[in-house]
């Protein structure tokens, strides 16, 4: 800021000078004010199409609540300074926190006959696409079915109805389906491509069934009662002319933040940082192109390759509808979440699953703020 010397002058000179200091005063009062107020208390009103403003930021984690329809951005700085005092209180180079089992009896519901309805008219959500195959075969389809999804750890995982919707052109988009797991207290890990549309706005009415099992038509449990999300707000990099979005691969998941607490019903994995090559793995999800997604399968395989960001089980095959699912060990711990499959060429896809891996600050984060 600069100031103007204006000489007194007869008409009143002195006196716009001691307004001008007047308000010179006020306007510093301002700025000191807002430099004191603590940045983390800024959110963005998403109504405006914000986030996309954000894409570029230093943000590396985001926070959207479903009733205010607010973003509240958690920086680099402010990331690395939790997990920097996790680190002086601990003595090893990986984060986790332990599985548990559901405490309360499940329930078996019989599905009603217009739920069913919804279930036979959806589609099951595609696998997003991730980079070429090295093979020149399709992979390996070693799935098999889950004869009883209500057993454990099988109830810990979901399947996803999402309703028919109305995007930002007024598309209507049929319902579709996908698969979560439960984490910690009240989180459904899946992956984001499942929860936004593809103009990015968030998708709030679905339910997630737990221990589905399509062949009797019952559920262990039914939660949608979604309060917010939390996920990378790197995953949108940029929006087209046409008001869709481009995405980062690598940010492709979320966390639904279910407005009860349900550990109790539906137990939890536990989450780890650990990650090796040849590390034993399996999965489990409900894939379209068997029984119509209604039933669950699972796979058994092994890291194949990863990344500070990504991991790769190419001996473990999926498909669309598999979307969400956790990649777990025989512990049950998760170690990432299955969002992607790779391209043997420019029409067919390989088979093989790739997905997001779980990180060490992450899940300190998680710890961090009693979301785990």
């Amino acid at each position: 800021l600069s100031l103007l010397f204006v000489p007194p002058t007869e008409g009143g000179g002195m006196e716009i000078i001691m307004k001008m200091k007047k308000a010179f005063s006020v306007l510093m009062i301002f700025v000191l004010t807002i430099m004191l107020i603590p940045q983390d208390i800024f959110a963005c009103d998403l109504k405006d199409n914000c986030q996309s403003l954000d894409a570029g930021s230093d943000a590396v984690l985001a926070y959207y609540d479903v009733k205010t329809q607010t973003e509240t951005l958690i920086t680099e700085d402010e990331l690395q300074a939790v997990v920097s005092n996790a680190q002086r209180k601990r003595s090893v180079d990986t984060a986790e926190f332990e599985p548990q089992s559901a405490s309360e009896p499940q329930e078996q519901k019989l599905l009603t006959k217009k739920e069913k309805q919804m279930f036979d008219d959806a589609k099951n959500n595609t696998l997003e696409y991730y980079g070429e195959s090295q093979k020149s075969t399709r992979a390996i389809d070693n799935r098999s079915l889950v004869s009883n999804p209500q057993a454990d750890p099988y109830y810990r995982i979901a399947k996803l109805y999402f309703s028919e919707t109305t995007n930002a052109a007024g598309t209507q988009k049929a319902g579709y389906m996908g698969t979560g797991f439960a984490v910690g207290p009240n989180l459904c890990a899946t992956a984001r491509h499942c929860l936004t549309d593809s103009y990015g706005k968030w998708v709030t009415d679905f339910k997630a069934y737990y221990g589905y099992n399509g062949y009797n038509n019952t559920y262990s449990n039914c939660f949608s009662n979604v309060s917010g999300y939390i996920y990378y707000p790197q995953y949108i990099t940029g929006t087209n002319a046409d008001g869709t979005i481009t995405t980062d691969s690598n940010y492709d998941v979320a966390y639904v933040i279910w407005g009860e607490r349900t550990v109790e019903k539906t137990g939890c994995f536990g989450m780890s940082s650990a990650i090796s090559n040849g590390m034993n793995l399996r999965t489990a999800g409900y894939p379209g192109d068997r029984d119509n997604g209604y039933r669950m399968y699972e796979a058994y395989g092994s890291v194949t390759s990863y990344t500070d960001q990504r991991l790769s089980c190419d001996n473990i095959y999926c498909a669309g509808g598999q979307s969400g699912s956790p990649y777990f060990d025989n512990d049950y711990y998760a170690h990432g979440i299955l969002t992607h499959t790779r391209m043997l060429n420019s029409t067919q896809v390989s088979g093989e699953s790739s997905g997001r891996r779980y990180d060490y600050s992450l899940i300190v984060w998680l710890q961090n703020n009693n979301y785990v």
